[in-house]
Formats: C-alpha cells, sequence, structure tokens
C-alpha cells in the first residue's frame, strides 16, 4: 500500500507539441504521469494537449496526435511543457513567444523536453538559468542564447524551469518531480508498473565520454581526446596535446593509431565533420556559420572534406 498523501486539487499540466516533435520525449513524460494517478488511486495530475494553432500535429516518427486545444494567451494550468525535435527555430515566431512570455507572467512553470528550449530561450524566458538540451543540438543552441547556462546533464530541474535532454530522460525527470511532489513512495511505485530501474540522477552525461565511446584503453589519450571533443574548432597542435598527454608528439601519434586507427589530424578533421553533420541536420544555421563554428578556415575545404567523408555536400544534406 501507498504512503497516505494530502488530498489536494490535480495538478494541471499542459504539452505543447511542436512539428516533428519527438514522440519518445512525449511519452516517457506523460506516462509517468498517468502511472502516478494510478497508483495512487486517485488523479495527482491532469493534462491537456496543446498545439500552436489547435490542430493535430505530426511527430518526427509520422504519428499524428490529436490537441485539445491551442496555445492560449491565459493559463488554465500549472506547468507547460513544450516538446519539440527537429528544426525548433522553426517555431520562433512572435506571436508564439509573446504568448509564453505572457503565461510565464502569470506564474505558469515553464518545461521543455529535446530541443523544446528553443522557443523558451528565444523569448528570455531561460536567461540565467540552467538547461539542457539533446547533444546534436546544443553546439548551436549555446552561440544562439549565450544568457542561458547551457549543460550536458540528463535533465536540470532550476526553480520553475525544468528541461531535459530528451530521449529517455523526460522520464526520469518526471520520476523526480513525482518525488518531489507526493514522495519516494508513489515514485518507486511508478517504476515498477513501468518495469523500469529506479530514475536516473539529472546530473548524469548525456553521453559517455569519447574515450569509453571508442573503447580506448589508454587514459592518457582519454584526456586529449576528452579536449578535442569539448572545443574541436580549436587549433589543437599536435605539441600542445602531446604535453596534455605527457608523451613526445611521436608517441603521442602511435597511442592515436594504435588506439583509433587514425592519425591525430584525420581524427580531428573526422570529429569536426561529425560535429558539422549533427549542426546541419538539428539545427537551420548556415553551412558558413556551421563551417565556421566547426573549425573550418573556409567553405570550401569544408565543402570538400565533407563531401568526401559522407558522399555529399553540406547542402544537399541540408535539403534532404
Amino acid at each position: 500500500m501507498l504512503d497516505p498523501v494530502a488530498r489536494a486539487a490535480p495538478d494541471p499540466v499542459a504539452f505543447l507539441l511542436l512539428d516533428r516533435f519527438s514522440m519518445m520525449a512525449f511519452t516517457s513524460a506523460i506516462e509517468p504521469l498517468r502511472v502516478a494517478n494510478r497508483a495512487a488511486g486517485r488523479e495527482l495530475y491532469r493534462w491537456q494537449i496543446l498545439s500552436l494553432d489547435g490542430q493535430p500535429v505530426q511527430a518526427s516518427n509520422g504519428l499524428a496526435v490529436l490537441a485539445d486545444g491551442k496555445l492560449p494567451e491565459h493559463h488554465a494550468f500549472s506547468s507547460l511543457v513544450v516538446v519539440a525535435s527537429f528544426e525548433p527555430e522553426r517555431h520562433v515566431v512572435g506571436s508564439t513567444l509573446a504568448r509564453l512570455r505572457r503565461l510565464a507572467r502569470f506564474g505558469v512553470a515553464m518545461g521543455a523536453l529535446d530541443t523544446g528550449v528553443w522557443p523558451l530561450a528565444a523569448a528570455g524566458l531561460l536567461d540565467g538559468y540552467r538547461a539542457t538540451l539533446h547533444w546534436e543540438a546544443a553546439p548551436g543552441f549555446a552561440t544562439a542564447f549565450p544568457a542561458v547556462e547551457l549543460t550536458a546533464r540528463l535533465y536540470e530541474i532550476d526553480r520553475d524551469r525544468f528541461t531535459s535532454a530528451g530521449g529517455t530522460s523526460p522520464f526520469d525527470m518526471m520520476l523526480h518531480l513525482i518525488g518531489r511532489r507526493h514522495g519516494d513512495t508513489l515514485a518507486k511505485a511508478v517504476t515498477e508498473q513501468l518495469v523500469s530501474g529506479s530514475g536516473r540522477a539529472g546530473d548524469l552525461p548525456q553521453r559517455p565520454r569519447i574515450g569509453a565511446r571508442l573503447g580506448v584503453r589508454d587514459g592518457r589519450l582519454g584526456r586529449v581526446l576528452d579536449a578535442i571533443e569539448q572545443d574541436p574548432a580549436a587549433g589543437w597542435p599536435l605539441p600542445v596535446l602531446a604535453r596534455q598527454a605527457g608523451l613526445s608528439v611521436r608517441g603521442l601519434t602511435g597511442l592515436f593509431r594504435r588506439e583509433t586507427g587514425q592519425s591525430p589530424h584525420r581524427f580531428l578533421l573526422d570529429l569536426r565533420l561529425r560535429q558539422a553533420r549533427d549542426q546541419l541536420l538539428g539545427t537551420d544555421r548556415t553551412v558558413r556559420e556551421v563551417a565556421l563554428d566547426c573549425g573550418f578556415a573556409s567553405l570550401e575545404h569544408f565543402s570538400r572534406s565533407f563531401h568526401r567523408r559522407f558522399g555529399t555536400s553540406p547542402s544537399a544534406l541540408r535539403r534532404r
């Protein structure tokens, strides 16, 4: 039996779905609320689905979700959760931002899943707050919104703002919020009903370190790879990297080849190109902006290198 909780009106939550939103992120957030109601034996949470125009919204997997209404001028809920995925910049329009600001002035807590942070940040509602979003979109977001304290964590809860990286991380965030509001016993009951392990802590990183992802065994190279991944646009001369590893240039080059199968130069180029591809697919930044952000001195060099690596041009990838 669950420990008794104080009787109170259900928490009203609204989910604003943006075109091509992440279905995984959405269901990971809403299902814990549903199960919390079932486990508690009463309605702790009540939700509604909103779209910008009140019409059905298509997720990135092609499935459409019916909306209960459109984003209102006035609030009838305590929390609003914006759910997005691809090209969130398309929804940064004046009327939407004005409504978000108005709801925040009414005291509505603002949340976001995946790239749903983008319109909140464009409305100025995340300035001075910690926030997170999917790692693919992080470089472009950090450049566009320097006033937001961006992290690479699974989720962030900062005062009346709550954001998650997308994927399954909204489950962990909602589980934490349920436990904070109604107790750990209920949160554990939710995980049991959903056949899930206990929720992950919000301060966990979204991805393992690059060395772990690549199966690198040597800790010296792991430290070098971490530095490169954090700022691939930096010049990273071989002597600088060698000093970080405590090796000679020749020793570091040999270590790179043994552990990654590539020279340091080839590894860094490949990392920059993969990050550029992620930005081209995940943001609407121009090809030139992406090239400069990923450390390419000229658009021509970027385009040639990109075509050799992926078999298509950056602009063709963007169109596709």
